[in-house]
């Protein structure tokens, strides 16, 4: 008994040291962590999808971020920030990551752009002395090769390197970095050194990094509380957004390689017989064809919009219908956005009925409150008029009437049918009920239409071309999209960890042959990967073959 009683204590005295060995920063991250926890394996739809896929398992992802922050000794906050961030990249989700208070950003005055493992300016930002220009070779960032610089940048900061997309984004990252991301952010002087193109000799310049530091002081380690932002209340009606938003600093926004830009890489393909407005929310032009043949350019570079732009869209569309044979739609480095918005500038392309995406959805407690309170008004709903004056005119700028009412009717049916059943992720249905996506009433555009994809689209930037591609109402032509295939629910919530919010994927989307597009994309009908030729010569290459996959659609 006595030795039962001295082992008891030396056991109570290892458990004591252990505790007293965590700081208060570790013990505050690692029971948000167990909130994360909790919080994913309620909400996140594709659990069992990325076990299947990719062997990501939740619970071991915990525990070994939990075991990477005890192993820590003393650290700062920002180090327990890295954990957390590699943590949200473990299951390779472009709708999963999380953002952090922070006023901390760092930026170089360019953008890079990789192809067949080299390196070349993309984009030079103006006013600058950088003796370089687009389309020349960056060979070494700090005083290592380049090549070797992304690669570890993708490791440690990218937690991949083997993906497109995020190697996409690791180009941007190259250079712009933000504390928001649980970025490490230089700050100082770094050479660079590169060539022009189509010379050997080799340029070296030291540029300055563009730094903010960060204003928010590390007071983790005090006993002090603080109040973070409340979570905001969900509404049924708004919850199918499907977008990609992180930042990458204060300059992110100007680059035509960053998700969402208003231009795209695109070079013009041709002679301008006509051009949209300037100040027009889609950037549009006729070119002709060496064969006399008009065709429309039109740019998508997100799905985030309302009634408004899909009047605009469909206004343009209209006129481009009776001015040319064919549309192109560049739709590159697309950011996503709503579902529903997406619909509407579909319906403007569809001329018969497109099946929309079904999806799998977690379900809790406030779904089926949502649907009670709904159908406790739905059955007032007799007319269009009268779902209009309940629903709103327009969800998306995708049009509510009497048909909606009633899909929706059923979509809450559904959800309590499947609740009752204890499915707390439901078998694949229509989101709202919207099984099909109408062509619009309005406006339409009946011509041939060529759409532009890239590994940098996004989530509606997905689902689009799925759609456009399954009702063969388009040929897709460039490289797979992202493969972010669900709507994003944004979580945010009391901590001392920095969190200002984190964002998981709240459904998994089928295709109508019932296969996924998360983690897989959509392949392109006609591939293009760009190339060392592309990057040099301002996508010289690029134009050529889609003007021959024009001329062959024609």
């Amino acid at each position: 008994m006595a030795r039962a009683r001295f082992f008891l204590a030396c056991l109570v005295c290892i458990v004591s040291f252990a505790l007293e060995a965590e700081t208060l920063t570790q013990r505050r991250v690692l029971g948000d962590l167990e909130t994360i926890r909790n919080i994913f394996s309620v909400r996140y739809a594709p659990l069992s999808w990325k076990e299947k896929h990719l062997g990501w398992n939740l619970d071991e992802s915990i525990e070994e971020a939990r075991d990477r922050i005890l192993s820590l000794n003393n650290p700062s906050l920002r180090e327990c920030q890295k954990v957390l961030r590699d943590f949200f990249g473990s299951p390779k989700d472009s709708h999963v990551y999380v953002l952090f208070h922070s006023t901390e950003t760092a930026s170089l005055p360019f953008i890079v752009q990789e192809a067949e493992g080299r390196y070349f300016f993309a984009q030079i930002d103006k006013d600058t002395r950088l003796p370089f220009e687009v389309g020349d070779e960056l060979l070494k960032f700090g005083g290592e090769p380049v090549s070797k610089v992304m690669d570890e940048l993708c490791r440690t900061e990218f937690c991949s390197s083997a993906n497109e997309t995020e190697r996409a984004l690791a180009c941007i990252g190259l250079t712009r970095r933000s504390g928001k991301l649980g970025h490490t952010t230089p700050s100082g002087s770094i050479e660079i050194v590169g060539k022009k193109r189509g010379k050997d000799k080799e340029t070296s310049y030291l540029a300055k990094w563009d730094y903010s530091p960060e204003k928010i002081q590390d007071l983790s380690n005090l006993r002090a509380f603080a109040a973070s932002d409340l979570p905001s209340k969900p509404d049924l009606l708004s919850s199918a957004y499907m977008g990609f938003f992180p930042t990458y600093g204060r300059t992110a926004a100007d680059t035509q390689f960053f998700p969402g830009s208003k231009h795209s890489y695109l070079p013009a393909l041709g002679k301008k017989i006509w051009s949209g407005p300037r100040n027009g929310l889609f950037q549009s032009y006729i070119f002709q064809t060496e064969s006399g043949k008009d065709v429309g350019v039109v740019r998508i570079p997100n799905y985030d919009g309302s009634f408004e732009e899909v009047r605009e869209f469909g206004t343009l569309l209209s006129q481009l219908q009776g001015k040319t044979d064919a549309l192109i739609i560049d739709q590159l480095s697309n950011a996503g956005g709503s579902l529903f918005y997406a619909y509407a500038l579909s319906s403007v392309l569809l001329q018969k009925p497109a099946q929309a995406p079904k999806h799998h959805i977690t379900l809790t407690q406030g779904e089926i409150y949502q649907a009670l309170s709904l159908l406790e008004v739905l059955p007032l709903i007799n007319s269009t008029a009268t779902a209009k004056m309940i629903l709103g005119p327009d969800i998306g700028g995708y049009p509510i009437d009497y048909d909606f009412a009633k899909y929706l009717t059923k979509f809450c049916d559904f959800t309590l049918s499947e609740w009752n059943e204890g499915n707390l992720y439901t078998s694949a249905t229509h989101l709202f009920g919207v099984d099909k996506i109408k062509p619009h009433s309005r406006y339409r555009y009946k011509k041939p239409v060529l759409m532009l994809i890239d590994s940098l689209d996004f989530s509606c930037g997905d689902l689009v071309p799925a759609i456009l591609q399954d009702a063969k109402r388009a040929k897709l032509m460039g490289m797979r999209t992202a493969g972010a295939g669900g709507f994003v629910k944004a979580v945010n919530f009391p901590n001392l960890s920095g969190i200002k919010a984190f964002s998981l994927t709240g459904s998994l989307a089928e295709r109508a042959d019932s296969s996924y597009i998360e983690n897989l994309g959509v392949t392109p009908d006609i591939s293009y990967t760009i190339s060392v030729e592309d990057l040099e010569n301002n996508y010289e290459p690029f134009k050529q073959a889609i003007l021959k996959a024009l001329e062959e659609m024609l």
